[in-house]
């Protein structure tokens, strides 16, 4: 196994640990110096504030606006949080002009729709859907190598004295109004398989059966292994790279 240098950003909300990227552009290296260029992009994501309300844009809308191979869908597995923590999963109503209004009026947040976050639980978050990380959450993010956001609404907070940019006519475009469900996961080992790829979470050790991204959950890093590898760390993740 190669370790994998990541990379801590601090945000006005909290931070986030770049574990292992394929961005073109921001990709993180392995210890030998030589660039990831497989896989999905993988994150630590320490949420004390919430994050924007946003939506990525799927493939095709990736394309026609930012001229990008591939939009963004991810998914998230809670790690930590608190009894309050709550994530949106989608919207009440996706009427432009209902949208425009509420923005305009300052009760934008009545129309989010939320589930409660508790450790252990999965989020499948496909392109399209308008979503957001609520206060209070440590979660493992996995999601096609794009860092395209699109805000709708960031709490009016201030970043070096001014609001941060919102990206609504976009937002407004990309949108989906997606039937949101939270996804069943096999267990024994815990799996959960969306577009972006397989993820599975092992508390003993296991022999890989293909190329994968380790992640050591208890000390937030990352490892590109090949097929045959054993893998023992006391609770990991292994990603697909494909």
């Amino acid at each position: 196994m190669q370790k994998v240098i990541s990379k801590k950003i601090d945000k006005i909300w909290g931070y986030e640990i770049w574990l292992h990227s394929t961005v073109q552009g921001q990709e993180t290296k392995l210890e030998n110096g030589e660039k990831t260029f497989r896989g999905p992009l993988v994150k630590i994501i320490q949420a004390n504030m919430p994050l924007s309300v946003q939506v990525h844009p799927d493939d095709e809308f990736a394309m026609e606006l930012e001229k990008q191979p591939n939009g963004k869908s991810e998914s998230w597995f809670i790690l930590e949080s608190k009894p309050s923590s709550k994530i949106v999963t989608g919207l009440k109503n996706y009427d432009p002009e209902f949208i425009r209004a509420k923005l305009e009026d300052g009760t934008f947040e009545n129309n989010l729709l939320k589930a409660k976050a508790e450790p252990g639980d999965f989020f499948d978050i496909p392109a399209g859907l308008v979503h957001g990380i609520g206060a209070d959450i440590k979660l493992l993010e996995v999601q096609q190598p794009s860092d395209v956001t699109y805000r709708y609404f960031d709490y009016n907070r201030l970043e070096n004295g001014k609001p941060r940019e919102l990206h609504v006519e976009k937002a407004l475009k990309v949108q989906k109004d997606l039937d949101y469900k939270l996804e069943p996961v096999s267990k024994e080992p815990l799996t959960f398989k969306n577009i972006v790829g397989t993820q599975r979470y092992f508390k003993k050790p296991m022999k890989l059966e293909e190329d994968s991204i380790i992640v050591d959950i208890e000390k937030e890093e990352a490892y590109v292994a090949n097929a045959g590898e054993e893998v023992s760390f006391n609770w990991y993740c292994v990603i697909s790279m494909d």
